[in-house]
Parts: structure tokens; sequence; C-alpha cells
């Protein structure tokens, strides 16, 4: 197969470009080879959507005399009108004879594809008209057919008689008679006017056109106007005009001639350019613009038009014909004809600066003549001659400074250069003093409250086009104008200036606010101010108001309920009942008090109620005073589908600053399932918190459905009425979560805790939620104790009797950081004469996290004798506050080092604090307790006959350690005088099932002892001078904030640091679950420490014999104290000795070094005196 022939581009080269495609973006012309021939049985065919189809064309036969190397054939684009018909004579028949058509035009067209020049009608002649009208080009080179179609067209509209050729046939067509003889008249055409021999159409002659550019494309013209660049004045430039020469032979310019027009235009060495066929050239245009005779003509256009006379073209094409435009533009001559300084104000001073240019290489000379008329108001600033540097410029000063309300003119000559002409120049200014305008003339700010501002904007326009300098005047007591304000305040602009009353006084208040240009004349502004120092300003919560996914229904049955929280954060009353500064709802304290206003076309206000939760006044109005400044609004959404919901909550109040507040709500309702959720931890307990702390808790909701595709809608989560400020839902944000079968999300409860909240009080809450379709809210409790949160253990250290000289045996200190959030020890320096023997602090500060601890080791080391009695302090910080807590040190010194301790027998008295499960699987356990009495109380009948016993619970959310009663009338601090103090406890005990499944023993015991409870409303239950024991009874593990030694500490605390007056006893999950017994979990640990922390007793609450575990506790409680505890640390126990009631005790008693404790056989009588004496070791 011989190879292709190289493809045909829309492009002609040039002899003054580079080779290759100039126009990428045109579709090229492919030549294929003969010897690649097709019958009509077997062409291919392309069709595209619509009406333009593609179709391959190659000849099925030789015509006679055709040399097949010389056969092409070209891919062309045919319209169709439809599908073709299939046989002979059919629309869709492939053509296989030739055809030869002559067009004769004036212009010669701009590229045109193939299709283009096929699809529009007009371009050939009638016996083209066919159906299917195919133009198929053969040529006996590429080179031809690019000769025959220019750029881009099959066919040329050509000047003079080009002619053209195109092979046509149809196969099927032979077979017609009208056909045949087409055909024959076709191939006669042919024949006479071009060749048809296959070897395409060759011009005997050159010519040339004009190539001009067209949009996108090119016209060739023989008569063009063309577009210089534009040049300044008294500057030359060189623009360049394409010629091509669409003939085959060479034609050279032998003549120019200039018709009409200056010779400012000429066309350079074009005279003897000779231009190959099928190439391009170019024409250099020369512009030498003349300088127009006026100085202040800005530009000229220029125009000539040339006549090319041709040699080698044919007599019709010889001549071409060439209009040229240009345009000079003044610069270095160029005069203004006026300077308009405008309105200027009176006796103000304003300055103009022409610029004036010089782009020559050389510097030039300006002159300005005198200024004449205007009563000299207008006067040059500088010399009336200078220099304009070369390549350069420079200013011509002019001022104006009016001195009366008219219009001033004047003039004055000015000549640029020696080669310039001179111009005149006229100036033209106006007096005014009126220039500056402001709006509005007076602002009233009603009531603001006190250190609160409330800002208005007054707007200053400049009338004139001198810009003004702006001072401003204004008594800073009350009013101030913002750093907005502008300094200057430009020519004909304008600018807003933001005046704020900011009252530091209560009652009304007025003053000026000046804003003047200086010394000039013109009228300043001044704007009356009024303000009331003292008044109500309104705040809501929470903005955006969003109810996130919402349940519907079509019944408009399903609700959702949102908190709103209204504040007055104003001005407190200046006095008791003064109501002047007070918050009143509605306008002019009228309802309505809100409105709901729909901001889409799925909303109607009607789906949205307001309900107002708190008791308000309308005659007294909500006073800015903490805890009384609130209002709690329940907003109610029930949407009928599933349209995204948005609507305007408008809140009316007497607020100056904000009478209008304006609240945006969204709701996305959901179509809702049924579904079950469990929660975990079934409440928010924050344990401590210092005052300023910022703390979060999680609570997961896990979609308990095993359903596949099921989603659990839990809308409307947030705090509920009545709950304290300080805790916010802050996850999700749009209180609604949707949450996948099997899966669980969070929720975050922050809380903020006030600065001014009173240390050891508690912040409660409620956290309520919607579960898909239910109806009822969940509600689950919050709860913060405000508290200091360094707990220094224990808080005295008492080192006895020390010999001089010597250092006592070192004590431990331990500080616990109590609360959820890091806090800050400084490093403490123990004063004389004690002294650190181990330190957490040789590296500066450290951080203690929650629930951690630091210890370290104090000794006392007298170098003299007497009493020494101090405190050392630990500086912490605590959420940005500084807190001080300390330790009690006390010693005594003596030469020998004896020491005494003194002890008396406990009376037998002991508080009982029972902490009791009440989840839902301690039914069985707290009937068992309450039935078994007896065998508890039975302890005392050989120790303590004073006791007191009282019961809570482990929900710290619900019951918060407040003692109960199991019956109304029933006391809930037993004693031995109790009437039927059995039944009584079986009451109490049986606290009931509906507790939290979260238990927290170790909190809800420390809350029970400690205030508020223990001086509140547990008042009575704790005695100074009695014992104190706690009973925990659970299935469940400890889970509580704390550790174990801060729950330990505190109530050790609470009994002057004596650990033999603390006992915490646990019946509780310290083997695995039975049949017969299920539990929530084996003891961590926590429970078996405290036990032995506090020489507690321990009974697994799966026991199948009550009575016996609660003797063993009841002897735990009840039973004498057996060990007395030493201040010191004896030398050895040959240097200890022991009576008691005055008896030396040679036996029945040994020295516990390890707790540095005496420890009798048999407990000492009751009320008996105990003296235990010895010399302190010496270390």
């Amino acid at each position: 197969m011989p190879p292709s022939r190289p493809q045909v581009r829309s492009s002609r080269p040039s002899k003054h470009a580079p080779s290759g495609d100039r126009h990428p973006a045109h579709a090229p012309i492919t030549h294929t080879p003969a010897s690649q021939r097709w019958s009509a049985a077997h062409v291919p065919q392309k069709v595209r959507a619509g009406p333009q189809a593609s179709m391959e064309l190659f000849p099925a036969h030789r015509p006679s005399g055709v040399q097949q190397a010389d056969m092409h054939a070209q891919v062309v684009t045919v319209p169709l009108s439809g599908t073709p018909a299939s046989g002979p004579g059919g629309r869709g028949s492939h053509f296989a004879a030739t055809h030869c058509s002559t067009e004769r035009h004036t212009e010669h067209s701009a590229p045109r594809t193939p299709q283009a020049v096929r699809a529009s009608p007009g371009t050939h002649s009638p016996a083209e008209q066919h159906p299917l009208h195919v133009a198929a080009l053969q040529g006996r080179s590429p080179q031809a057919t690019k000769n025959i179609m220019g750029k881009h067209s099959t066919s040329h509209r050509i000047d003079r008689g080009v002619w053209h050729c195109a092979g046509v046939a149809s196969r099927a067509a032979m077979y017609s008679p009208d056909m045949r003889r087409a055909g024959l008249l076709l191939f006669l055409l042919g024949v006479a006017g071009c060749r048809c021999d296959g070897g395409g159409v060759t011009a005997r002659y050159g010519e040339l056109v004009f190539v001009v550019p067209d949009g996108a494309g090119e016209k060739l013209l023989t008569d063009a106007t063309v577009t210089a660049p534009p040049v300044f004045m008294l500057t030359e430039g060189r623009s360049a005009v394409q010629v091509r020469n669409i003939g085959l032979e060479s034609a050279t310019i032998v003549s120019v001639t200039r018709d009409e027009g200056d010779d400012s235009l000429q066309l350079e060495d074009a005279v003897g350019l000779a231009v190959e066929g099928n190439a391009d050239a170019t024409l250099s245009l020369l512009f030498r613009a003349p300088q127009a005779l006026d100085p202040s003509t800005a530009e000229v256009t220029h125009t000539a038009r040339f006549t090319l006379t041709l040699e080698g073209t044919s007599a019709a094409t010889n001549t071409i014909h060439l209009t040229v435009v240009a345009t000079a533009v003044a610069r270095d001559c160029y005069v203004p004809t006026l300077v308009d300084f405008g309105a200027v104000p009176l006796n103000h001073a304003v300055i103009k600066r022409v610029t004036l240019t010089n782009g020559a290489p050389l510097p030039s000379s300006a002159t300005v003549g005198a200024i004449t008329g205007g009563d000299a108001v207008f006067s040059l600033e500088g010399s009336a001659s200078f220099e304009i540097p070369a390549e350069g410029s420079a200013d011509l000063p002019l001022r104006f400074s009016p001195l009366d309300t008219r219009a001033y003119e004047a003039t004055f000559t000015l000549k640029r250069g020696e080669l310039c002409p001179e111009g005149t120049v006229t100036l033209r200014g106006s007096g005014d003093d009126t220039a500056l305008a402001w709006s509005p003339q007076r602002i009233n700010f009603g009531r603001v409250p006190l250190n609160d501002s409330s800002t208005r904007t007054v707007t200053l326009t400049n009338r004139s086009n001198v810009d003004l300098p702006l001072s401003t005047t204004l008594a800073p007591q009350n009013f101030l104008v913002e750093m907005n304000a502008p300094a200057v305040l430009p020519a004909n602009g304008s600018a807003t200036v933001s005046v704020s009353c900011r009252p530091s006084t209560l009652g009304p208040m007025t003053d000026v606010l000046t804003i003047d240009i200086g010394t000039t004349p013109v009228t300043p502004a001044r704007i009356g101010l009024d303000c009331i120092g003292g008044g109500p300003r309104i705040v809501a919560a929470p903005t955006p108001f969003q109810f996130g996914g919402v349940p519907y229904n079509s019944t408009g049955t399903a609700l959702t309920r949102r908190r709103l929280i209204v504040q007055n954060v104003g001005t407190a009353p200046p006095a008791p009942g003064d109501t002047s500064h007070n918050l009143f709802l509605g306008r002019d304290g009228s309802l309505p008090w809100f409105a709901v206003v729909p901001t889409n076309n799925a909303t109607r206000a009607s789906e949205f109620s307001v309900g107002l939760i708190s008791t308000y006044d309308a005659a007294k109005g909500v006073p800015a005073i903490a805890g009384q400044n609130l209002l709690e609004f329940e907003v109610t959404l029930a949407p009928t589908n599933a349209n995204e919901r948005r609507a305007d909550l408008l809140i009316y109040s007497n607020d100056s600053k904000e009478p209008v507040l304006r609240i945006a709500m969204t709701a996305s309702p959901r179509q809702p399932e049924n579904c079950t959720v469990t929660v975990a931890p079934e409440g928010a307990n924050f344990g401590a918190a210092p005052r300023g702390a910022s703390l979060t808790r999680t609570l997961l909701v896990k979609n308990e459905s095993t359903v596949s595709g099921n989603q659990c809608l839990i809308s409307g989560i947030e705090m509920a009425p009545g709950s304290n400020l300080a805790f916010r839902v802050t996850e999700p944000s749009s209180a609604a979560l949707l949450i996948p079968a099997g899966r669980q999300q969070p929720i975050i409860v922050t809380a903020l805790v006030p600065a001014d909240a009173a240390v050891g009080s508690y912040l409660r809450g409620t956290l309520r939620f919607n579960i898909g379709n239910s109806g009822a809210a969940r509600q689950l409790p919050v709860d913060l104790q405000v508290s200091r949160c360094l707990l220094v253990d224990p808080p005295l250290l008492d080192f006895g009797v020390v010999q001089q000289n010597c250092t006592s045996a070192s004590k431990p200190v331990t500080v616990y950081n109590t609360c959820g959030v890091p806090i800050s020890v400084a490093p403490a320096t123990p004063p004389a004469p004690y002294r650190f023997t181990a330190s957490p602090f040789t590296n500066g500060p450290i951080s203690l996290q929650p629930a951690q601890s630091a210890t370290m080791l104090v000794a006392a080391a007298p170098t003299t004798t007497g009493s020494f009695s101090t405190t050392m302090l630990f500086d912490t910080v605590q959420s940005g506050e500084a807190v001080q807590e300390g330790v009690a040190l006390r010693v005594v010194s003596d030469p020998v080092g004896f020491q005494s301790d003194t002890f008396e027998q406990s009376t037998a008295k002991v508080d009982i604090l029972f902490v009791i499960d009440d989840s839902c699987s301690m039914a069985d356990e707290q009937q068992a307790l309450a039935s078994n009495f007896m065998s508890f109380i039975s302890g005392a009948t050989q120790g303590a006959g004073d006791w007191q016993i009282g019961v809570t619970t482990t929900d710290l959310f619900a019951q918060r350690g407040v003692l109960r009663a199991g019956a109304p009338g029933q006391p809930a601090v037993l004693t031995p005088s109790t009437p039927n103090v059995a039944t009584v406890f079986a009451s109490n005990v049986q606290v009931g099932v509906t507790g939290s499944g979260y238990e927290q023993p170790f909190a809800c015991m420390q809350a029970a002892v400690t205030e508020p409870n223990r001086s509140g409303l547990n008042a009575g239950f704790l005695r100074d001078d009695a014992a104190l024991a706690v009973v925990l009874v659970t299935d469940a593990i400890e889970q509580s904030q704390g550790t174990v030694n801060q729950y330990v500490s505190t109530l050790r605390g609470l009994k002057n640091n004596l650990p033999e007056l603390v006992n915490v006893s646990v019946v509780g999950p310290f083997s695995a679950a039975s049949a017969s017994c299920s539990i929530e979990g084996i003891d961590d640990g926590r429970y078996a420490s405290i036990v032995t922390a506090t020489n507690g007793a321990r009974a697994d609450i799966c026991t199948n014999d009550w009575a016996r575990e609660l003797t063993n506790v009841s002897e735990s409680v009840f039973s004498a104290r057996k060990s007395f505890s030493l201040t010191g640390s004896p030398r050895s126990m040959g240097d200890v000795t022991v009576t008691v009631n005055g008896n030396t005790m040679s036996s029945g008693w040994r020295l516990d070094a390890a707790n540095n404790a005496v420890v009798f056989t048999t407990p000492p009588p009751a009320g008996a005196d105990i003296v235990v004496g010895y010399r302190t070791a010496c270390f």
C-alpha cells in the first residue's frame, strides 16, 4: 500500500513566518490514497446526532483517462434530512462521477469549514442543488487542492473569475436518464471552464489580496480599510499590513499611488515587493503624527487611501486598494482648556496641580502667562517658566481662595515647549459657606444602663470640591465619639461618625457634638445629644434558636419544646421599689409581648406557640438583680410535614438600644421511628469545681434497635426550665441527634461556674430530650458543687515533743485536687523549725490534674527549747483565681524529748450513715437489710449505746445525700428511743428501685455529712463528739469522681483527723454473680481500699446469711476502741509506759510500729483515762 499523502491544512505558509500550522484551531482536510477504493456496497457512514452526518466517499471506479495514482478521495460532511434510503437512486446513494462549476464574486469570503460551504445556499451552481449535495475535490497534489480550497473552504468566492472544480457523481444516477443528461452537461462545463482530468485546477496568474482580521478569522479583500495603532503627536510609529498571493504565479507591486489624504501616512518599501504564489508578505506602514494647531485638541484622525499597481496578475486583477486610518494623540503640547475648582469654602485655599508630561528624549521649556480676571483669587504657585524633563513630567500648581459666595473666572496662556503652539486655559471656581451638611440634627439615646453604651451614627456630607479636615468637640463624661470619625472628609464625599452614650451616673444628661473644619467661616455641625443614665438591656439565649431535627405528624400533635431565657442585664434599681430601670415586655408595656414571623413559605406562625414559664409582674417588670433578672419562656413547635421551618421570634421591650429583639428560629421536621435507647451515665455529675471553672461531661446515647435501617431521632436536647444557667448543652449544637441502629452518639453538657458562686453551694439542673415518637421527655439530673479544689491532708501536723537539736520522724502531708479541672500549686516553704525531708517541688510549681495528689514529708528540727506553732501555706491557681490553703504545724522542744499522750475511751457515741443503692436491681437486697435490723443493732449492746442512724441513696442526682424518711411523719434520723425503731428502720432502708444506674456511693456519703447538707437538711445528724460509721450497700462498682484517699481525708477531717473515729464498711459486690444473685460488676478495688483505710468490715452482697454478715459489720461499727495513735515516734518499746486509770499496764498491749499506735488486747472500759509516755526518737 503506498503511503498516505500529507494532510492539507487551512493555513498558508508565509515567507515572513515560521513554517507549520499557523491556525491550529482550523480543522485539517485529509486526503486518502486512491488505492483505498471502496464499492457502493461497503462505503462506511458516520452519522452524528442531528441533521449533519459525516460520510467518507471513495471512488468505486476510475474514470477514463485518469491514472489510479491521481485519484484522491476527500472526507466531507453532508446535510441529511432523514435516514438514507437503500437501493439504487436512494438519497443515501454514493456518487462517483465529476462535475465542475464556476463562481464569480467581488470579495473573498472569510474561511469557512466544508460543512458550512456545502450547507449555504447560493454558493453553488444550480447543478449542485441535489438532495444529497457532496463536493469532493480531486487534484494532482495536496498543494493544488490547497490552491483551489483556500484556507478552509472547498469553494472560494473569487473576484476576477477564478475557476473551481469539484468531483461529484452518483453511481445510482447512471441508471437515470435525467441524471445521465445532467452529468454530461456538467462534464462539458468542466471541460470548457477547468481541468477535470484528476489533476485539479491551475490559475495561470498571481493574484494579490489584503488579509484583514475578522473576529476569530480573516477576510481576503482587494479593497481594504485598516486602522493603525494610535501615536502621540510629534512622534512616529510603524505597523504592518498583511497581503497574500492566492494565485499560483508570482505577483509584484510596481507602484503605489496616494489617491487622497495627507502625507503623514506612508507605505514604505512596497514598490518592488514580489510575492510568490500561495504565499504571504507584509507591507510596512509609517505614521508620522503631526502636532495639532490647537494645543487643546486631545486627538486628531488622519486618513489616506492608496492604489497599488501589480505585475504578474491578470488584467482584471492588477490593482488593489488600501485605506489607512490613524489617530494622533496629544501629549507633549496638550493644553487643557479648563481647570475647575468647583465649590470651595470661603477663605479656604485650594491648590490644584496640572501635570504636564514630556515624552521626548530632550527636556522642554514651558511658559505660563499672567492670570487675568478673577479678582486675584487665582494665583500661580511657582515660577512662570520651568523645565519639563526628558521623558518625565512636571506639575503646574494653581491656587484658588474665594472671598465671597459667588462664581469666579480667570484665564492665562500656556506654552509647553518651543515646538508647541500657545494655548489659553480658563480657571473657574465658586465660594461656598455651607460646604458641610449633616443628619440627624439631634440624637435621643433614651435610657442606657450604667457602664453600658448605646451608639448612633451621624452622616456628614462635604458639598464642596475640597477635602475638609474635621475636628470634634465633645465633653467626655457621658458621650463618646467613636474611633471611626474621619480626620479628613473627601471632596464631594460623605462619611459617618459614631456617637455613643455611656452614662456614668443615673438620670438625664445632654450635650452638643460640634464638628468643624478649622478656622474657615464654614458653618460647623452641631448635633444635640440626649440620654438618660440607667435602664434595661435585654439579652436572650440561645441565639440562634435551633430546634434541629424534630418529629412531625399530619395531625400536628408531635410537639417539640425548647427553653428560651430572656434576661435584663441593665441597671439595677437605684432604690427598693424603683422600677424605672426595669425591663418591661411589650410595646410601651402593652401586649403583644412577642410575635412569630415566618421567613419561608413552608412555615406558618400558628405552628409555633410561646409560653411564659416564669412569674412576670407587668406592673413591676424585671429588675437587673442577680437571681431575679430572668424570664423563662418555652417555645413549642408542632409541624405537620417535613418542610424546613424558618421563622423569626420578635420580643418587644422598653430596651432603647434594641426595642425589638429578633431571634432566628429553624427546624428540620422528620417522620420519627419507634426506638429504644440507653444513656450512660444517667446524668452529668461534675463533682466539685472552683469558681470560674469550665468543665464538660459526656453522656452516650445508644440506639438499642437491632432492626437494620432504624434511625432514632433524639430531639429537643437542652437544659430544662429551672436549670441553673451555669449549665448548657454544647453538643449537638442543633439540639437533635439521629442515631442509627446499634450505634451511639454523645450529648455534651458544659458547666461554667459563676465567679460569684458561694463556695460549698450546689448548682443543679435537668437535661431533657425526646426519644423518637414517644412523646414524653426523658429527664436526667445535672449537678455540681462549688468548692475549693486543693485539699490538704491532714490539716494539722502535731509533732508532739522533740528533743532539742534532734530531728523528728517525718510525717506525710498530701495535697489533693478534688475538682474536675487542673490546678497549679506553687512551691511551699516550711517555716523554721520545720523542713522538708522529701518534696515534689524540687523543679518548681506542680500541676495537679483532676483527682491527682502529691505527697511531701515534713519533719521538725528545733534548735532551741520552747513551743513552735505555725502554718505552712500552699498557693494555688484554680481557674484563674489565686487561693491559699495551709497545714498547721506544732512542736514542743525540751532537752530530753519526753512525750506524754493522753486519751479518753469513747463513751460509745456513734453516728451511722447507711448509703443504699436504689437502682432497679436492688429490691431483694433492700428487703434483706430491712429484715435483719436486729442482727445489725445487736452490736450496740456490746459497745455504743448512743447511736443515730440516717439513710440516703447512691443516686447523687436525685437524693444528693439528703437523709430520707420511709414515710410521711417518720423521722429521718433514728435513735435508741425512736418508737418501733426496727419497723421504721425497715421502712427507711427500702429506698425503692427507681434511682440512677450511675451509682456514686462515695460522693453521696460525702454529700450527706458536708455542707450544705450538714447544717441544712441533715442538721443534727453529725455530732462533733461521736464517731462516724458509714455502711455502703450496693451491687454495682463505685463510680464517684474523687479518689479513695480524698474521701477518707474528708471524713477524717470531720473528726479532728483522728483515724480511729472514722469507719467505713461495705456490703458490696466482692464475688462473682450466681444464679440467685446478679451484680453489675465485681469491685475494682475502691471498696476494698476504703474498708482497709478505715478499719471497716466488708460483706458480700450475694450472701445467703445476711444476719451473720450484718453482725460482723455491727462489731466493726459498735466495738470499743482498741487502737490509739501516738503523736510522736517512740525510740523503742522499752521507752514506752502505759497507764489505764492510773494503773501501769505491763502487759495487755503492744506497740504497732507500722501505724505508730498502741493496741490493747482487750479494749479499755468506756470512760477510761489512758496515758502513754515515751521518749521520742531522734533522727
